[in-house]
């Protein structure tokens, strides 16, 4: 395990904007840009509360995932160890388990803390139990629905362990099974700390694997984080629709400041076949308490939304909206006059609500908009199986 390094931040955004990699943490849950996961590890990495690694693969070289103490409280002596193996060929492997006793060992033998203690959250709680119990922690109890993920509430188990536990006995079963060993002089200022087990030790930052920037796929979309360069085609797109000028710095700072509220989720839109952005697709205006949201649609060419990729992007965003968000109401308004993108939302199950008459100004007259909404229990009793097959990374097989 090695220092983060300014080139492990796409890896990681890719990582974190994986449904099925953070499908049962509290990661992942918005996407995710580079900018944002630049942000918040330069948070971790400055502050002597957290200490965090990259987990590297010995015999690749690769960077398969990270890992860390947080919440380091020096006082008490106390800290929370996390986690996370983002490259899927890894998994169902040793990796995770010995990660997780390289930071367990580190927290104890370097920083002498004196407890470690976490909440894990699975559909199989048992599982989880005998995997932290392998590794010493004890179970200290279950907290009820802690967590929703992939449409329903999860239990939480919590678990711990104590200096005094650890010492001598889980030690020694750590350096039989993982052949444990720390390297010295660890400082917080440099981040060269390299903590080193069988599989995992320090190595050069080579990937050797293309990114993958999907937060979430459908069966011909791919919906991925915001990127700078995509500022200059969305302009196109909204000037089209615009009444007069507008200035692409404009649209540049008016998305990356939505963006960086947590009461929106905005999306770009590819084509699976190709790797081609036709639009922008979002959850705006959140309200985490009253759990509703608007759905907005920009296309750059009105083609999409009779060719079949509109209706799966609404689709495909309202899946989203219910089974990760937890959201209860989902909402729009749109043009009276616009059959096409009328007839999408109501094979979608949006249901009409009203009309506000001369709502917008457009090409020179007043134009009525369209209120149409889809609510949670009519969503789940209609159309949530469906869609759960359909857009499978959130949905593990004991789900269904």
């Amino acid at each position: 395990m090695r220092s983060l390094e300014s080139t492990d931040i796409k890896k990681i955004a890719e990582w974190l904007n994986s449904a099925e990699t953070t499908r049962f943490m509290f990661y992942g849950r918005l996407p995710s840009t580079n900018k944002q996961v630049k942000k918040l590890f330069e948070s971790y990495q400055s502050s002597n509360k957290n200490a965090v690694f990259m987990v590297v693969d010995i015999k690749s070289g690769l960077a398969i995932g990270f890992g860390g103490l947080f919440k380091i409280d020096y006082v008490a002596k106390k800290a929370e160890p996390i986690m996370l193996i983002g490259e899927r060929k890894f998994w169902g492997q040793t990796y995770g388990m010995e990660g997780f006793t390289l930071i367990t060992h580190y927290g104890f033998e370097k920083l002498k803390l004196n407890m470690m203690y976490g909440g894990v959250t699975r559909p199989d709680t048992r599982g989880a139990e005998k995997f932290y119990e392998f590794l010493g922690y004890k179970i200290n109890g279950v907290r009820k629905e802690m967590a929703y993920r992939n449409g329903i509430y999860y239990d939480g188990i919590m678990i711990d362990i104590l200096r005094k536990e650890y010492y001598p006995k889980i030690l020694e079963s750590y350096q039989k099974n993982f052949g444990i060993r720390i390297t010295n002089e660890y400082s917080y200022a440099k981040q060269k700390q390299v903590v080193s087990g069988g599989k995992i030790s320090k190595a050069s930052s080579r990937y050797g694997v293309r990114v993958n920037k999907k937060f979430l796929e459908g069966e011909n979309i791919i919906f991925r984080p915001y990127q700078s360069d995509d500022a200059l085609l969305i302009h196109r797109w909204i000037k089209k629709e615009r009444q007069g000028p507008l200035i692409l710095q404009q649209v540049r700072d008016s998305i990356e400041q939505q963006i960086d509220s947590d009461r929106n989720v905005i999306l770009v839109v590819t084509k699976k076949d190709k790797d081609e952005a036709i639009g922008l697709a979002g959850l705006y205006e959140i309200d985490y308490i009253a759990r509703r949201a608007e759905i907005r649609i920009v296309f750059g060419d009105e083609k999409y939304w009779s060719s079949g990729h509109g209706r799966e992007v609404i689709e495909l965003l309202t899946y989203y909206g219910f089974d990760r968000l937890n959201l209860n109401r989902i909402y729009l308004g749109y043009p009276a006059d616009n059959k096409k993108v009328a007839k999408n939302y109501e094979k979608a199950g949006y249901v009409y609500e009203g009309t506000i008459r001369e709502d917008i100004y457009h090409n020179g007259q007043y134009c009525n908009t369209t209120r149409v909404a889809i609510l949670r229990k009519d969503y789940f009793e209609n159309f949530y199986k469906s869609h759960s097959e359909r857009f499978k990374q959130s949905i593990s097989k004991k789900i269904k």
